[in-house]
């Protein structure tokens, strides 16, 4: 039997509750979420290996990585990429600061995923700012007090 609550019944009100949770549930896992890239390294990197192909890691769909490191200007980060990057919170946060690397994963012209890095989780050093084909985003990995990693052509 259903009881009435206000105005609706218990089965109706259930139903719209699930509803919104399904919408957003759905919404969440459309786009990889901002620390994707962080996680997958730092996952990676868990069992300090002494190589890593960046492109093994999600988010995938990407053809070209761009790698920042700290004091980076946002002309710089265009220039690099050969396009204006739109998102201002990450390169005036890169520009200001010496505890992140930005990561900007692209297809063509356009960002597939974007994402401040800490440099405690993984670093490059003085080689920075990098721009390489996804087939060229192996690393090897020195371990200091963090992970360092080097172009391992």
């Amino acid at each position: 039997m259903e009881r009435p609550i206000a105005g609706a019944t218990v089965t109706v009100a259930v139903r719209i509750v699930l509803a919104f949770v399904l919408a957003s549930t759905a919404a969440a896992c459309a786009a990889p979420t901002p620390s994707a890239l962080s996680s997958a390294i730092a996952t990676e990197l868990a069992t300090r290996p002494t190589t890593v192909d960046l492109a093994s890691l999600p988010p995938s769909g990407w053809d070209r990585i761009a790698i920042f490191g700290p004091y980076t200007t946002p002309e710089q980060v265009d220039s690099v990429l050969g396009f204006r990057f739109n998102d201002e919170n990450l390169t005036q946060s890169i520009s200001k600061q010496d505890g992140d690397n930005l990561f900007i994963l692209v297809s063509g012209q356009s960002v597939v995923h974007a994402e401040l890095v800490l440099r405690n989780v993984v670093d490059f050093g003085d080689k920075l700012p990098l721009d390489l084909g996804r087939s060229d985003a192996r690393f090897r990995v020195t371990w200091t007090d963090r992970p360092i990693l080097t172009r391992s052509d």
